[in-house]
């Protein structure tokens, strides 16, 4: 692989990781601050879906980054 190629791949990763994990945060934030014990079983799963949501958003460049956004927002409401 080029050396372009991967300075490029990079940045798209730097780029992923730096929209997303701020949505993320906030979603989080938005359900409520408590510990994990008490969270609901529920929100517990929600949790362990926006990880595996984010987590092929960044590894796999072939998803549209959008689709990772809007699956955070409407897991939301």
């Amino acid at each position: 692989m080029e050396t372009n190629e991967t300075f490029r791949r990079t940045l798209i990763l730097l780029g992923r990781v730096v929209t997303i994990l701020p949505l993320m945060l906030f979603a989080t934030l938005f359900m409520g601050r408590r510990s994990i014990g008490e969270l609901p079983i529920f929100y517990f799963l929600i949790l362990l879906a926006f990880g595996a949501v984010v987590e092929a958003d960044i590894v796999d460049l072939k998803i549209p980054h959008t689709h990772t956004g809007i699956a955070i927002v409407a897991s939301m409401v």
